[in-house]
């Protein structure tokens, strides 16, 4: 498979915000600098939450243009060493289980629905068939104050399970699992180191990546730099990914609470300080 047909999903916050969030992007992937194997494809995110109790979530990869060298393409068996390919879309939503308090951290559900959307599976690009992912996610801050070099500190945690069809009608399915930590400094940078994965039984289901993230806030935006790399073979070597977060604030779906997380004003999900 191509490196997105079926990517490690980023650990993502437990906590739900008040803000609709919109996220256009751009990855690149490359195993080296020869360019054996490169591919490119701009990504979106939009998350509606309601109330800080749940969250809809709809993303994808449109389209991605790709090339591998002769010899990557002899040893998978693709038809092509270049090309541009349809993507997938992911619809999911997220539900706050337990809301954080000064010992415990939110935990809450997800579950995604990746379709069928993805082409070129005859390039070894996406797998043309449905994939379903289920975690728990976990989130804390431990950190939380002015005038320090961290203004704020937050571990993020999440373990679930993904299934897809693999091939014409084999079934594969994996445990997935990562974690990160996010630190507001006092400029108002953020910083995320993360790590994520997933293993399955069959072949080319194994993919593990860490990878830290440079994030500034405006006032209703955020611009992010990430650098990825791969640690197993079936996850791409190096991504760079880069774009921009939008915020939008709709009173009635937002609610308020005073928890650890956003009891200085700051969205759960949102760790730039105010």
């Amino acid at each position: 498979m191509g490196p997105n047909a079926l990517p490690t999903l980023p650990v993502e916050d437990a906590a739900v915000g008040d803000d609709i969030l919109v996220e256009i992007a751009g990855t690149v992937q490359f195993d080296d600098l020869v360019r054996t194997d490169t591919a490119f494809a701009p990504y979106f995110l939009l998350v509606v939450p309601f109330r800080q109790v749940a969250a809809i979530e709809f993303d994808g990869t449109p389209v991605e243009f790709w090339q591998t060298s002769a010899e990557v393409a002899t040893a998978r068996g693709t038809v092509h060493t270049r090309g541009t390919a349809r993507g997938d879309i992911r619809l999911g939503a997220k539900f706050v289980l337990i809301r954080e308090t000064e010992i415990l951290p939110v935990f809450s559900a997800r579950f995604l629905v990746k379709t069928a959307t993805g082409k070129s599976y005859e390039d070894k690009r996406f797998i043309d068939a449905p994939a379903f992912f289920l975690d728990a996610l976990a989130s804390k801050t431990l950190l939380e104050e002015d005038g320090g070099f961290f203004r704020k500190v937050r571990v993020l945690a999440q373990l679930g399970f993904v299934t897809w069809q693999q091939g014409t009608a084999a079934q594969n399915d994996a445990i997935s699992f990562g974690a990160a930590v996010q630190a507001v400094l006092a400029n108002n940078l953020q910083l995320e180191l993360q790590a994520r994965g997933y293993v399955g039984w069959q072949e080319f289901d194994k993919p593990i990546v860490a990878g830290v993230t440079a994030t500034y806030p405006f006032d209703c935006f955020r611009i992010f730099l990430t650098l990825n790399r791969g640690i197993t073979m079936d996850a791409p070597k190096w991504e760079v990914r880069t774009g921009l977060v939008f915020f939008f604030e709709i009173p009635y779906l937002s609610r308020q609470v005073a928890t650890p997380a956003n009891a200085a004003g700051h969205s759960p999900v949102r760790i730039d300080a105010e």
